[in-house]
């Protein structure tokens, strides 16, 4: 380094608030299968490395377009004249977390029923949690400071916009957060108050300041699908009950609230895109799919993140209804004894729309438009279920509004009197012709 010289610190403070569920796991499977990372309060938090590596893969590689030198200054580099890096970000911990544990089973493609012993559990921290966020970056007399406030612009407009998700299952949906109540301070130790400050840690008589830098472009190519389906007939995803008073089964809920959560439907349109693929005759349609959803090799311990992005929503306008059931001996055709059991779906209280289903893709390839485009079809037309209890036609969801986006191009479909309405016949002729080659 050319002048190691210390002349600053800049402080980067916030509240980072989940949107969606958050999944860290500790390591330890005592209470579920992977069980929350907690303090030793056993309250959880998210470690600073789990923040700082997203934001590094996300922002790295266009702050060393600009500038290498710089970049490896903020973010550190590993070689051997390399230098550690400016950042220091604190654990981020809160107060006021609940954790909730939820069911998964692992589902098989060809035959859609659960693998055998397959079933599992997990820890999630639930939505409306706070965490608090402090970064320090230390400024050195070789450092360029309007990069990196450029750098720190970069940060804060990610995470004010939602597009950082943290811990496991992001492409589930898992993970979302929002930067609230942002507070920016300069401290220029050429002059003594701000020493004294600094060393007292003494942010209350600290006037703020406004950070002055600008985001760098981080532009990608996109597809992104938001469509809004009603419930044909009644849709469950399963969550079972401990307390004996309460129906066997229940829809899923996040802090009170029906979900549909993004593992449903990724489980459901990744199976659909592969049957869609092979039913098209393409040899090689488990590799396209393994390069589209990603995946886990148990035996070789290979795996892949997915590229397709699915959110967890919020399911409106329904009521949940108690139903009994009871299981048929096949052989005979009877009841067989001590097999009730009672579920609550959910149904429709309105017409209209109940279900919101999101999905995108960075950085796609025209196929994997098409394929999108084409599960978009199915669901639509009320031949792809959601959830379990499929057998007895829940989970079956009918289109009512749709936009899909791609090349700064946008799409709106929508269901009136039994047809379909497209806003751009041209673009819609264009989306058609995508489908036919995949």
């Amino acid at each position: 380094m050319a002048d190691p010289k210390l002349v600053g610190k800049l402080v980067l403070k916030g509240k980072l608030s989940l949107k969606t569920p958050l999944i860290i796991g500790s390591g330890k499977n005592d209470l579920s299968d992977i069980e929350a990372l907690k303090d030793e309060s056993g309250t959880p938090y998210i470690p600073a490395t789990s923040l700082v590596g997203v934001l590094r893969h996300m922002i790295e590689d266009k702050s060393r377009r600009l500038d290498p030198t710089q970049s490896d200054y903020f973010w550190g580099s590993e070689k051997s004249d390399g230098s550690q890096s400016a950042l220091c970000c604190h654990d981020l911990r809160t107060e006021g977390a609940t954790i909730k544990i939820r069911d998964g089973v692992a589902i098989d493609p060809a035959k859609g029923i659960a693998v055998d012993e397959k079933k599992y559990d997990y820890e999630v921290v639930e939505p409306g949690s706070c965490f608090m966020m402090n970064m320090e970056i230390t400024m050195r007399e070789a450092f360029d400071k309007t990069m990196f406030e450029n750098i720190l612009a970069t940060i804060c407009h990610l995470l004010k916009e939602g597009k950082v998700a943290l811990g496991a299952k992001t492409t589930s949906g898992f993970g979302k957060c929002k930067l609230e109540e942002i507070k920016f301070y300069d401290f220029d130790f050429s002059k003594r108050d701000d020493i004294f400050q600094w060393l007292k840690q003494d942010l209350t008589s600290r006037t703020e300041t406004t950070l002055g830098g600008s985001p760098l472009p981080l532009s990608e190519k996109t597809i992104l699908i938001d469509a809004a389906f009603s419930i044909k007939n009644s849709l469950i995803v399963r969550s079972y009950a401990s307390d004996e008073i309460k129906p066997d089964a229940v829809h899923l809920t996040s802090n009170g609230k029906n979900v549909l959560p993004g593992t449903s439907i990724k489980g459901a349109i990744r199976a659909r895109g592969l049957k869609i693929l092979k039913t098209l005759g393409r040899t090689d349609a488990e590799v396209r799919i393994n390069s589209l959803f990603g995946f886990v090799n148990e035996e070789t311990k290979e795996s892949r993140k997915g590229k397709v992005v699915v959110e967890e929503t919020e399911i409106r306008n329904v009521a949940a209804e108690l139903q009994q059931r009871i299981k048929i001996d096949r052989f005979t055709g009877g009841v067989i004894k001590g097999a009730l059991f009672d579920s609550m779906p959910l149904w429709n209280s309105e017409n209209g729309k109940a279900v919101q289903i999101k999905m995108s893709i960075s950085e796609y390839k025209e196929w994997e438009l098409g394929l999108l485009l084409l599960i978009l079809k199915d669901l639509w037309s009320a031949d792809l279920p959601i959830g379990g209890e499929k057998s007895i036609g829940r989970g079956v969801l009918k289109g009512v509004v749709a936009k899909i986006k791609w090349d700064s191009k946008e799409l709106q479909l929508e269901e009136k009197n039994n047809e379909l309405v497209f806003s751009n016949k041209e673009l819609a002729d264009d989306l058609n012709r995508i489908c036919k080659e995949v």
